[in-house]
């Protein structure tokens, strides 16, 4: 029985972590300006060509990539984006959807977080929880 102990916690860490595998889940909240961003998407993209890109929406200011569509260990560039209603129709580019007209948006999020964006993330194996507390000024 002693001897199956090891075993059992080496087979229960890799069925819960990954276990040293390079596999990470990634969840946290997406603030601008003190407040939850409602919807959105956030995007990580590896420093080096070696790794994925991956992304998730961002629903109530919260995000989470869980396994298995998770990221590996290392470095990456975050871009996060925020459309809102600007309470104008545009016509549908899609032409096999039943819509003719859609809501126009436009972005909310700074540049600086989105296409010029200065923020990155680092990853451990394991679960990793990043907040994003950005300000617009």
């Amino acid at each position: 029985m002693t001897r199956l102990l090891p075993v059992a916690a080496l087979l229960g860490c890799a069925l819960i972590a990954g276990c040293g595998d390079g596999r990470v889940t990634v969840r946290g909240t997406v603030k601008l300006d003190g407040k939850p961003v409602p919807n959105g998407v956030i995007h990580f993209k590896p420093a080096d060509a070696k790794h994925g890109n991956a992304g998730a929406p961002i629903l109530n200011g919260e995000y989470e990539i869980p396994l298995p569509n998770s990221l590996q260990s290392g470095s990456f560039g975050v871009s996060i984006n925020w459309p809102v209603p600007t309470g104008k129709k545009i016509p549908n580019p899609y032409p096999n959807e039943p819509e003719k007209f859609i809501d126009e948006t436009r972005e909310a999020m700074p540049a600086k977080f989105n296409t010029q964006t200065t923020l990155s993330a680092d990853f451990r194996s394991g679960d990793n929880v990043v907040n994003f507390d950005l300000t617009s000024k």
